[in-house]
């Protein structure tokens, strides 16, 4: 969840997350893609995924989160890539369905209405959270991964009420999920 609110990407985008463009940076975590997104097309850049390090609640880091999800996972990972691993028998990497079934889950036991709101409303969730905590369009735009902000204004723009991107995102909450 933690990586679904501070880079607000498809749940496409986050299966296709592999440990080959992976490493760790003094400002956090990247992530070179090493295959095409959905709305890729030629000629088109590819986006690095970064991940900040999170000054705040060191439990809300996604880099010490990320970092401990693949310690943990390192045994059964076996020779997979992905980073994103079923920990049911055989280990392998798990499709986007899969991931967005884990995000509604977490938002389940927060307590939010997975009849209204699905596991893509994350990225509106977290993208609405920073712009209204005073992130620049333009930021929030290319932590997206959007070329304009039409997407944004039209389909993804939730005002909601509560001051950089994931900074912001994660000072919005107050729970943890232990590991």
């Amino acid at each position: 969840m933690l990586l679904a609110l501070t880079q607000p990407s498809r749940s496409s985008d986050l299966s296709k997350l592999s440990l080959k463009g992976y490493r760790n940076t003094p400002e956090g975590a990247v992530f070179i893609p090493t295959a095409l997104a959905k709305q890729s097309r030629p000629g088109r850049v590819f986006n690095e995924f970064f991940f900040p390090k999170f000054s705040g609640d060191e439990n809300l880091c996604p880099v010490k989160s990320l970092n401990l999800f693949i310690e943990k996972t390192r045994d059964i990972r076996g020779s997979t890539d992905q980073l994103f691993i079923s920990f049911i028998k055989p280990h392998q990497a798990v499709t986007s369905s899969t991931i967005a079934r884990w995000l509604k889950q977490i938002m389940e036991a927060a307590g939010i209405d997975t009849s209204v709101f699905k596991a893509h409303s994350v990225r509106g969730a977290s993208t609405s959270a920073a712009a209204v905590q005073g992130v620049t369009t333009k930021d929030v735009l290319n932590a997206a991964d959007w070329s304009t902000d039409l997407s944004f204004v039209r389909f993804y723009y939730k005002p909601v009420r509560d001051t950089e991107f994931a900074e912001s995102v994660l000072k919005t909450t107050n729970n943890t999920i232990d590991m």
